[in-house]
């Protein structure tokens, strides 16, 4: 057939220009091409293509190879391939042609999870031209084929979740960027990224959870392994800001705007980080006070959560009628006492010395109780 015999010479060409593993992989190619080996002649395809080597053949070798070979094999490694091909186009109108192609292989009743596949990874080239509208609608047009299915490869979740990820970060919805985001890494291996994509990654995170209006509890993101690319970088200081945040510590409130001189984005939003702070400084002191045991610490006089919180006293109702709203605490605002009847805090992460907090309080309570057990003998 004369498409065979193009072939082979496009791959014998290919092989000349090659190192010898790799060269090899081509050759073996050839062979489980003739053949119609489909399912080994994909797992070589995969091996050559994803090889960084092979970065600048995969165009020519999707082309001139896989195209014509491409609706007998596993669809979505075909997405995969197409992705890897289409990473060194420029043209938008030739992104959009090599897309529509695959889109009509994929597009069987067998294969929707890789239809989905391809519109999301389409949905990333659409996203990196700034064709927001046409980027949502792909996520939702995504999201309605894989909600019907009953089961979904993990590498097509994780396309979902970034690219709903990478369009919120565009729309500066931190709280959607953050949640989505989360659930991207939930999908992949770290390791598979790279140190700047885990950079990258973990800096957007740690600004979406301070800047987010819906985000106040940090546990997923100080225990999630992608934050150690923080602790060992030059940004180390937005990882201890994001500590402070967590503990509700009031004192780094004293030099936040000349920590933040190198940050134009939180520079911007620094009277919204200095009320998050304060929430984060009411909700460390209730959490503090919370199974104590006494029933004075469960009531908390204004003036002094004002002097912990270091605002003044006419601004604690308004900063805990906040704190109610969002659901960070639970109690009631005595007027007539001055004080506030808390009950209840939100769980949260909590580093070494909260745990030794709560550990000391819990064997206060054990006493309380063994005492109360004595008495009733």
């Amino acid at each position: 057939m004369e498409v065979d015999s193009d072939i082979k010479e496009y791959l014998s060409s290919l092989e000349s220009q090659l190192p010898n593993d790799l060269a090899k992989l081509v050759s073996d190619c050839a062979v489980f091409f003739e053949r119609r080996f489909w399912h080994q002649l994909t797992e070589t395809a995969f091996e050559f293509l994803t090889d960084p080597r092979s970065e600048q053949f995969r165009l020519s070798f999707y082309l001139n190879f896989i195209s014509y070979w491409g609706k007998n094999m596993n669809k979505t490694k075909l997405v995969i391939f197409a992705v890897l091909a289409a990473n060194q186009l420029q043209d938008k109108n030739e992104v959009d042609d090599l897309f529509s192609k695959v889109l009509q292989i994929v597009n069987t009743p067998e294969s929707q999870d890789a239809y989905a596949f391809a519109l999301l990874e389409n949905g990333n080239f659409k996203l990196l031209q700034n064709d927001l509208d046409s980027t949502m609608e792909t996520m939702k047009q995504a999201k309605q084929i894989i909600s019907s299915l009953n089961k979904v490869d993990p590498v097509i979740h994780a396309s979902y979740y970034r690219l709903n990820a990478d369009y919120y970060k565009v729309k500066a919805n931190f709280g959607d960027y953050y949640r989505n985001s989360l659930l991207y890494l939930s999908c992949i291996k770290i390791e598979d990224l790279s140190q700047a994509q885990q950079f990258e990654r973990a800096h957007d995170l740690a600004v979406s959870a301070l800047l987010s209006d819906s985000i106040y509890n940090f546990g997923d993101l100080l225990s999630h392994p992608i934050i150690q690319t923080l602790k060992d970088s030059e940004q180390f200081w937005l990882y201890e800001l994001l500590l402070s945040f967590n503990n509700g510590d009031i004192s780094s409130l004293m030099n936040l705007r000349d920590r933040l001189q190198n940050h134009p984005l939180l520079l911007q939003k620094v009277d919204f980080l200095q009320k998050k702070m304060r929430l984060m400084a009411l909700v460390e002191i209730v959490f503090k006070k919370q199974g104590s045991g006494d029933k004075n610490d469960q009531s908390i006089p204004f003036e002094v959560l004002a002097s912990d919180i270091k605002v003044a006293v006419s601004d604690i109702e308004h900063l805990v009628m906040m704190a109610l709203s969002l659901r960070l605490i639970d109690g009631k605002i005595d007027e007539i006492s001055k004080c506030v009847n808390f009950k209840w805090v939100q769980p949260r992460y909590l580093d070494k010395s909260q745990i030794k907090t709560m550990a000391v309080r819990l064997d206060y309570l054990n006493l309380r109780s063994l005492a109360m057990i004595n008495e009733m003998n």
